[in-house]
């Protein structure tokens, strides 16, 4: 376990084996936190982070309150699923997300997320034919990366 101090604003932890990890610094804005053996991620009333890494870790849901300022969040080769992934309609001003490498195979979830501009897929159970219409209508599919990107950004 590791406790971050409030004068750090930027921290990379990743690739150290952490089981868990306690956030109540509310100075930080960019966190990494990849490729550890969380189980877990606990993110308590913070609206300074912008930038969240907690991807190729054994992470199955996050447990938060409403963050406003976050934009940047990789979710990549962890545990969530249709129903965990649902933990980030908190996060309101959420433009890129990667979602790659999970166990989801619907993207309902995004009908939610306003402000979202890039959603990374590859490698999860997600068939692009089968997603609604209303959800491709507003989205480009980048066919080679598995990216689906906004369509017409300048209207945000």
């Amino acid at each position: 376990s590791i406790r971050i101090p409030a004068f750090v604003y930027s921290i990379n932890i990743s690739k150290n084996k952490l089981k868990e990890i306690l956030i109540p610094n509310e100075n930080l804005n960019n966190l990494n936190v990849s490729e550890n053996l969380l189980t877990n991620f606990k993110l308590k009333k913070n609206n300074t982070l912008v930038n969240i890494d907690i991807s190729k870790n054994k992470i199955e849901k996050i447990e938060t309150d409403e963050n406003t300022i976050l934009t940047d969040l990789d979710l990549s080769n962890n545990l969530f699923n249709n129903e965990s992934i649902n933990t980030i309609l908190l996060f309101k001003n959420l433009k890129k997300l990667n979602i790659s490498s999970n166990k989801i195979n619907n993207m309902n979830f995004i009908k939610n997320l306003d402000s979202i501009l890039s959603i990374n897929i590859d490698d999860t159970l997600i068939n692009i034919p089968e997603i609604d219409n209303k959800i491709l209508d507003n989205f480009t599919f980048e066919q080679d990366n598995h990216i689906l990107n906004r369509k017409n950004i300048n209207k945000l």
